[in-house]
């Protein structure tokens, strides 16, 4: 999810997923992320979110799933 810090950030080589389902998934939403188009997407719910957890204006039980943005 983003924002995440980069240390929670874990690479992974598709091309080795063994199920075939799974590697489908991230291969169409690295695609998605990838399209120039959708850049501002991501960045404005990036932010969004951002500023619904540390203004707390979610539930609480997405907040605690969420890393601690004010570090």
């Amino acid at each position: 999810m983003i924002p995440i810090p980069i240390e929670r950030c874990i690479k992974i080589n598709v091309e080795n997923e063994q199920d075939q389902t799974y590697k489908t998934l991230l291969c169409k939403q690295i695609h998605w992320c990838n399209k120039r188009e959708n850049a501002n997407i991501i960045l404005n719910r990036a932010k969004n979110l951002y500023n619904r957890v540390i203004n707390k204006k979610l539930p609480q039980r997405i907040i605690d799933r969420c890393c601690d943005l004010k570090c």
